[in-house]
């Protein structure tokens, strides 16, 4: 009877050891370091059950405090992670700088000797650790028998039955002294037992990929994103391709276009680079007189199966201050004491005095000249009239000089304006040819 007794307590004792704990555990303990016994010692806690347990305000009682360390406030360890507390100075003062840095450091003191560590939650005490003599350690601070002990360098660490912590209530069972391999909590789920799942799965039919989309025209390499400068008086060209990949054939694809600014554009194969993969490339024409600004281009790739993907690329379009006069000379002819006009109008076709606005941004006008001469004499240039609008006495006009006058136009993009000029000659004047020059400076609006 006896002997059926003794069997039977050690079919509980194996089952006991592989059966996972069920609150968080020490795994290890490094009380007497190589180096600094201030900032060198360490307590690695685990959690082996399937649910994140909350520590705040939890305790480490020692040989030398009830007290020595508080585990802080939302101190949460979930599951199968580590939670590693040290002493204050870890950092510098840990044996091995490869070591993890710890959760949370506090001054503790472990006794090297005859000592043990109890993790305590109120009045329950979870776990505890004890080594040397078990009637010098104090009550509460070992469990079952008290391990051994370590050498100088070495830690207790709990002992594995293949991934799962060994717990059997018995620290001379459940640890060894062997070479520190500390865990905190960045470490994971290292510490439980893993399984793998083999996972299949049959995709059916495919969508067309993009692989790549491009604008190819970029007239400031250096500046990020994609810049394109106008053209004064002419269209910009803008290429653009793509790569497409269909894995049901490059046949499969119906229809690669773009989108820019509400106009659609289609994109031309320009070849196949296997059988599933071709080079697309398109062009479109930017107006020099196009506003200035962010340009969206939509790109919409559809298979024969009405799938579809899309892909999005954008573009400045920068801002283009440019003018245009259709005539480079005015010929004025007049009597002494007599005026002489030029008629602007709104055809560029003619040589009476015209301004196109060659840009892409509204424009104000600058203005100023130079007096008329000849070799002996002269006729001062605040005797030229100006107007923008035919009408001498309003805010569009005004008497030339060598100061710039600045004229408010808002001459919108494209848009075109008469500018007419009078010559009032002095009575004094002598015959001759007078020459100068007037300036016309266009400015943003």
């Amino acid at each position: 009877m006896k002997r059926i007794f003794l069997q039977l307590m050690m079919f509980l004792i194996i089952i006991e050891a592989v059966t996972a704990a069920d609150n968080i555990m020490i795994t290890q303990i490094l009380y007497d370091p190589m180096n600094s016994e201030a900032g060198g010692e360490a307590v690695e806690l685990f959690n082996p059950t399937s649910s994140a347990i909350d520590i705040s305000g939890w305790l480490l009682a020692t040989e030398t405090s009830s007290t020595d360390a508080t585990l802080p406030a939302n101190t949460i360890v979930g599951s199968g992670n580590y939670f590693l507390v040290t002493d204050a100075g870890w950092s510098v003062s840990k044996d091995d700088v490869s070591w993890p840095e710890s959760d949370y450091e506090e001054i503790m003191t472990l006794t090297n000797t005859d000592a043990g560590i109890a993790l305590i939650n109120g009045t329950n005490t979870i776990d505890s650790v004890g080594w040397g003599t078990a009637l010098n350690i104090g009550a509460g601070l070992y469990e079952g028998i008290p391990h051994g002990g370590s050498s100088a360098g070495e830690s207790l660490v709990r002992v594995k039955n293949g991934s799962i912590y060994v717990d059997t209530n018995n620290n001379l069972n459940d640890f060894t002294a062997a070479t520190p391999n500390f865990h905190n909590s960045s470490f994971g789920n290292a510490g439980q037992s893993n399984s793998e799942i083999i996972v299949m799965a049959m995709v059916e039919g495919s969508f067309p990929v993009i692989n790549s989309f491009t604008i190819l025209t970029d007239d400031d390499s250096n500046s990020a994103g994609i810049q394109i400068n106008p053209v004064p008086k002419q269209n910009k060209t803008v290429e653009m391709e793509t790569v497409v990949t269909h894995y049901s054939g490059n046949d499969y694809v119906s229809s690669v276009a773009i989108t820019v600014d509400g106009i659609n554009f289609d994109m031309v194969k320009q070849s196949e680079l296997n059988s599933t993969s071709s080079l697309y490339n398109a062009e479109f024409n930017m107006s020099y007189y196009d506003s200035a600004g962010n340009y969206a281009v939509d790109l919409i790739v559809t298979d024969n199966g009405n799938f579809s993907v899309n892909s999005s690329k954008s573009f400045e379009y920068s801002s283009l201050i440019a003018m245009e006069l259709d005539t480079n000379s005015l010929q004025f002819s007049a009597m002494p004491g007599m005026s002489s006009e030029l008629i602007g109008d709104n055809d560029l076709a003619n040589t009476n005095l015209t301004i196109q606005n060659t840009g892409n941004s509204a424009l104000d006008m600058e203005l100023s000249g130079t007096n008329l001469t000849t070799s002996n004499d002269v006729i001062e240039v605040s005797n030229i009239q100006y107007t923008f609008n035919g009408d001498y006495n309003n805010s569009l006009a005004g008497t030339l000089s060598y100061s710039k006058q600045a004229k408010q136009l808002g001459m919108d993009a494209a848009s075109v304006m008469p500018l007419s000029f009078k010559l009032n000659v002095p009575t004094a004047t002598a015959p001759g040819n007078y020459t100068g020059t007037i300036t016309l400076i266009a400015v943003k609006s």
